[in-house]
């Protein structure tokens, strides 16, 4: 048996908890490095979310286009890319079909039974550089560990030709529940949790 809460971005327990790492595959021509923070980061959850009353507790977010999940990483005080450039970008991960996660992470199913993984849609926009969007894959083991891996191509626009550019993207940080009682102020006003932390990239 389930309740069903409608337009609810504040989960009540702790399904959107976590910290983050993204990978993005970007084509090289040579090794390189760099990285930088996540600057008021953020998810909006879907705002249609079923919560089951069994144990384990488990929610089921009914994404879909008009009402995605989304994961919003502003890419600050760092650099990204082959010809590294710097100047702040933001990577973005957006699901809009139904997935599941309980206190202890992302499952396979609603009831929570098995631990998974969610994918969507991963774009990243960053000065100096015009990427296209690609899949991405957000994982949650428990309330603190998060990850969201993906592969986007990049190409560097100061230069005259087109390019494809792969580059690895790891952020890790942490994800709260913002808004309630004695939670922080969320960094958008339909979030339901706020992310921070820091990246590196490699070539």
């Amino acid at each position: 048996m389930s309740s069903r809460l409608h337009h609810a971005r504040k989960i009540p327990f702790g399904l959107g908890a976590g910290g983050v790492m993204l990978l993005l595959n970007v084509g090289t021509a040579h090794a390189a490095a760099g990285g930088g923070n996540i600057g008021g980061g953020y998810e909006i959850p879907s705002s249609n979310v079923t919560i089951s009353q069994g144990q384990p507790q488990c929610a089921t977010f009914h994404a879909s286009a008009n009402d995605p999940t989304t994961h919003v990483l502003p890419m600050t005080n760092g650099s990204f890319g082959l010809s590294t450039k710097t100047g702040g970008g933001t990577a973005t991960f957006t699901r809009t079909s139904a997935w599941y996660a309980g206190p202890t992470g992302t499952t396979t199913s609603a009831n929570c039974g098995t631990a998974g993984s969610v994918t969507g849609t991963l774009s990243v926009s960053y000065a100096g550089w015009s990427c296209t969007s690609g899949t991405g894959t957000y994982t949650r083991t428990n309330n603190t560990a998060y990850t969201l891996t993906g592969t986007v191509t990049c190409d560097n626009t100061s230069t005259q030709t087109v390019e494809s550019t792969a580059v690895t993207v790891t952020f890790t940080g942490t994800q709260v529940l913002c808004g309630g009682t004695g939670q922080p102020t969320c960094n958008n006003v339909n979030a339901g949790s706020n992310i921070s932390g820091s990246y590196t990239w490699s070539t």
